[in-house]
């Protein structure tokens, strides 16, 4: 491909150069033969070319206009690859399948930038009808999270979300040395399928996340406590905790999924404040 254009800062551009990481990454995603892929973030197309020499379509989506041109013109231009000039935070996903020609569900796979990262898991994951699975290279930090189990310190928002539409499996981790330039943080791989019926309807998802999010507001606090701020009834609440086997002064640290998906139900048919 010749020599490459300097990553950008900007863009939180870390090239993946170890072959035998690429390889592995391929084959954590577990793809069926000739199984399409969405890959996000392709750069110079290492990747790109393990997966079409593997015999998938890819549907490459590349912010940076110097790489898409390259993708498109040179080096891993071959049939089976379509390229796209979009941001990933913000392309039409569904739009790009289609005119790639690839029937979902397909797998998603891409060296996440970091700075957006989590804000692409949230995307993806609710989108079962277009998406089989998940397996993306991410910040170590942020892999803590999205697998903590309750009563770790990681364990919060993040964690919920991810298990609420996938089934999640912590991966293999890279070193700083495999990429250019060497990132300051470590970086690990997560595979996420996605679960299809999802847990819950898209109407109830929006607003169990957000009671989610006001039951983590302030980790010090109680569960009790985050909720009455939201403006929930006291009573109703303690009668909840208490019907869920959750004492008054559980934290929502302390709270497993199932048992969230249990509060939400039991209280009130309304959206916390």
């Amino acid at each position: 491909m010749g020599k490459r254009p300097p990553p950008r800062k900007s863009l939180g551009q870390h090239y993946l150069i170890d072959a035998n990481i690429l390889h592995k990454i391929v084959s954590l995603a577990d793809l069926a033969p000739g199984e399409p892929v969405l890959e996000i973030g392709p750069g110079p197309g290492d990747l790109t070319r393990v997966l079409l020499d593997r015999g998938h379509p890819v549907a490459a989506v590349e912010i940076d206009e110097r790489f898409a041109a390259e993708l498109r013109q040179g080096g891993v231009d071959r049939p089976g690859l379509h390229v796209f000039l979009e941001d990933a935070v913000k392309a039409d996903f569904a739009a790009i399948l289609q005119e790639a020609g690839l029937t979902p569900p397909v797998t998603v796979i891409g060296n996440f930038p970091y700075n957006v990262g989590t804000h692409l898991l949230r995307r993806l994951l609710p989108r079962a009808d277009l998406f089989r699975a998940v397996c993306a290279l991410l910040q170590e930090e942020v892999i803590r999270r999205i697998i903590a189990a309750p009563g770790n310190g990681e364990y919060g928002y993040l964690s919920l979300y991810c298990r609420l539409f996938a089934e999640v499996t912590p991966g293999f981790r890279v070193k700083p040395g495999s990429f250019f330039p060497p990132p300051n943080v470590r970086s690990q791989m997560v595979y996420l399928r996605l679960l299809d019926p999802p847990r819950l309807l898209p109407d109830e998802a929006e607003p169990f996340l957000r009671l989610v999010s006001v039951a983590f507001t302030h980790r010090r606090k109680t569960l009790l406590r985050n909720l009455c701020t939201a403006g929930f009834s006291e009573a109703h609440i303690r009668t909840t905790l208490a019907s869920l086997e959750l004492p008054p002064a559980a934290r929502a640290e302390e709270v497993g999924l199932v048992r969230f998906l249990e509060l939400y139900r039991r209280l009130p048919p309304r959206s916390p404040k």
